[in-house]
């Protein structure tokens, strides 16, 4: 009770205070008072910003006036004519770097080029790791990088790393991260061929060719360089055309200059189809070499090897194409298999069709028994071949991703060559028409060239009632039309189109709408009457093939 009339005594207390008349002036002028003393602290506090400020810039106009006067002071000592004075700058010079980056131009403008070449060809270890380390540091800079005085500083670099090869390899690196400074390291390409272990000079030269689209200018001193040595089958070699050859196409590599250059290097890449447990380095190796001499270069005194790379890479084939499906879920794994089986099926499918132009020589040069197992070795490959794709197709939701694994495009280009030639797994491959079809379309999204691949073989397949009949079933002859009607589209596109159709060869598109028309006017006796009524076919040129044909 007694808490109770406390309270009640407090809030009469506070009611009274507030409501009487006389205290209103008051509380205006403690109002504005509060506001004027608010004003002086806003005015205050703006003050001190504005002084803080101050002294911040200051601190900074300080901090750059004491920059700019340690960098006059490198720059003094720098120039000096006693090396110590020229050391003792080169030490100030990490600390103000780092500090201040955007120096790093101008101390490379006033830098004592003489000294730092003096110290890179230094044989003392601390004298050249100064000299790298400040080389380094420039390398950061894109401009520098470019510069004429950097590419002037690579002789004395690669002369410091004869001596010191760990020291400066990031140096050289960094070099190479440019295509225009890489230019300028592989200027001296002879030179470091020459001079540095060969492990070393190939992993150099990896790091500036890498930078790079085309390296053609650079192969013949590399070729000329390993020929020297007689380094043919090192295995740093190996792995160097390996590597390289798996980067760059053909074309960005090759030149027909380098022919006489390259064929060292066949030997000893055929040898590893025997030497070696995995073929897959001389795979990459061997594909690249035939693309770029022929086959006929690559195997002209080496018709045995024919025969080995052949078993070789069909055994690879046979025993990893179950593991392709069984590996799907591990992911690098696959990717391995993969790339191994692609590159065993491009080069069967460059050797294949070198076996079909040169069949009656090379079986007057190979045992017939031989031979003989030559064509069964192939025939039980690609009935495989056609397995794996009918169980993979099947089983895989994702038709369009089948459409793009490297497995299945090289594998269909190679098995589409080989159904050209033999005629006898027509059979089994008809069970592939829809497969076959379904692609044909996805090439048409994708790229990849399964119009050109398939169409080959269609012509003779369709020779056999049970392919025509499995053509007839999916309906193949509407994505045959579809297609000759793209191609003619991309002709009518095309400037001097007539003048396209008198080499056909060399047009692609005119090579593939002539298959088409093939395929069509093969199975003409189901092909709807009304397409032959088309406007595609008022071209002279179509319109004579057709009258040919009736």
């Amino acid at each position: 009770m007694k808490m109770q009339k406390n309270e009640k005594k407090a809030r009469d207390s506070a009611d009274a205070m507030f409501s009487d008349a006389n205290d209103s002036f008051p509380f205006e002028k403690i109002s504005e008072d509060m506001v004027r003393e608010l004003d002086g602290i806003e005015k205050d506090m703006l003050l001190k910003e504005q002084v803080e400020s101050e002294k911040v810039e200051n601190a900074n106009k300080h901090g750059k006036d004491n920059a700019s006067g340690l960098l006059e002071n490198c720059f003094a000592l720098l120039h000096a004519k006693d090396d110590t004075s020229k050391f003792v700058s080169l030490t100030m010079l990490a600390k103000l770097l780092n500090e201040n980056p955007n120096f790093l131009f101008a101390f490379w403008e006033q830098m004592d080029m003489k000294f730092l070449d003096r110290l890179l060809g230094s044989k003392n270890y601390e004298y050249a790791d100064l000299g790298v380390s400040v080389l380094l540091a420039f390398c950061s800079d894109e401009k520098i990088l470019r510069s004429s005085l950097m590419k002037k500083r690579i002789p004395a670099l690669l002369t410091c790393a004869l001596r010191h090869y760990d020291l400066c390899i990031p140096t050289i690196c960094a070099l190479a991260s440019n295509p225009r400074s890489a230019k300028s390291l592989l200027y001296y390409t002879s030179f470091i061929t020459n001079e540095f272990p060969l492990s070393q000079a190939l992993e150099i030269l990896s790091y500036g060719l890498y930078a790079l689209d085309k390296i053609q200018l650079y192969m013949k001193p590399i070729f000329e360089g390993i020929e020297k040595r007689n380094e043919w089958k090192a295995p740093v070699t190996s792995q160097f055309f390996r590597n390289l050859f798996a980067r760059f196409p053909v074309h960005l590599w090759y030149s027909d200059e380098l022919c006489c250059y390259v064929r060292p290097l066949i030997k000893p890449v055929l040898e590893e189809f025997v030497t070696e447990e995995s073929i897959e380095n001389a795979c990459v190796q061997l594909f690249s070499l035939l693309k770029a001499v022929g086959p006929d270069v690559v195997m002209e005194d080496n018709k045995e090897s024919f025969l080995l790379v052949i078993g070789r890479c069909a055994a690879e084939i046979r025993a990893n194409l179950d593991l392709l499906v069984s590996t799907l879920d591990e992911k690098q794994k696959h990717e391995t298999l993969s790339y191994s089986v692609c590159s065993c099926y491009e080069v069967l499918g460059i050797l294949i069709h070198f076996l079909c132009e040169n069949c009656d020589e090379l079986s007057q040069t190979i045992e017939p028994t031989k031979f003989f197992q030559l064509q069964n070795t192939l025939s039980e490959l690609f009935g495989d071949t056609m397995e794996f794709i009918r169980d993979a197709w099947d089983n895989m939701r994702h038709h369009e991703k089948f459409a793009v694994h490297v497995t299945v495009v090289s594998a269909i280009a190679t098995l589409c060559l080989w159904l050209t030639e033999d005629d006898s797994q027509y059979k089994q491959a008809s069970g592939l028409m829809d497969v076959f079809m379904a692609l044909w379309k996805y090439g048409w999204k994708n790229g990849v060239e399964y119009a050109k691949w398939i169409g080959l073989a269609l012509p003779n397949m369709l020779q056999e009632e049970i392919c025509v009949k499995a053509f007839k079933n999916v309906k193949g002859w509407e994505i045959v039309w579809d297609d000759f009607k793209r191609c003619n589209q991309e002709l009518e596109a095309m400037s001097s189109k007539q003048a396209l159709f008198e080499d056909v060869a060399e047009n692609e598109t005119a090579t593939q709408a002539f298959q088409d028309l093939y395929i069509l006017l093969e199975v003409k006796s189901f092909v709807p009457s009304s397409i032959w009524e088309h406007e595609v076919f008022r071209s002279p040129l179509w319109k004579d093939m057709l009258n040919d044909s009736s």
